[in-house]
């Protein structure tokens, strides 16, 4: 690990910083949050974010973020203290997120071959739109089970 972070890194630890400020000065009554944080800050900082909705890994950057500032300054890392990392593993088990990857039903594969003439170029292709995806459905069959961008032994080949 280096000991500069990645410019990319710095506009992800500045929200950081941003957020907790906002908190620090809403909710603690402080308006600087000096190193080290204490835990039980942080853990206002975690509470903070579930209430206003942040998807858990937001939350998750967030505090690795704190946690870099912290190993930057050479002080106590309070994101990795016992009970913040217990609110972090529960915090993503709680998420109210909408999954996106929910399972194909029978109904939404129909709706997908009898609209893929629409968007497909070609009626060939989407002849084999409709048998590569009616194979995978009935088949129980993973995508890296049916496509590759390179020869691999794990394809299902004719």
């Amino acid at each position: 690990m280096g000991s500069s972070p990645q410019s990319s890194s710095l506009p992800t630890y500045r929200r950081a910083r941003r957020l907790y400020n906002t908190l620090s000065i809403d909710i603690l009554g402080q308006s600087a949050c000096p190193l080290p944080l204490q835990p039980s800050n942080l853990a206002i900082f975690v509470a903070y974010l579930y209430q206003h909705n942040y998807a858990s890994s937001t939350v998750n950057t967030n505090v690795s973020a704190f946690g870099y500032v912290h190993w930057l300054a050479g002080v106590a890392d309070p994101t990795r203290v016992f009970f913040i990392m217990e609110m972090l593993k529960g915090y993503g088990k709680v998420s109210t997120r909408f999954d996106t990857h929910l399972p194909i039903t029978v109904s939404i594969l129909e709706r997908m071959c009898a609209n893929c003439t629409l968007v497909l170029d070609s009626g060939y292709i989407a002849c084999m739109f409709k048998a590569k995806s009616s194979t995978a459905f009935y088949a129980f069959l993973l995508i890296g089970e049916i496509t590759s961008t390179r020869q691999a032994l794990d394809v299902i080949q004719v």
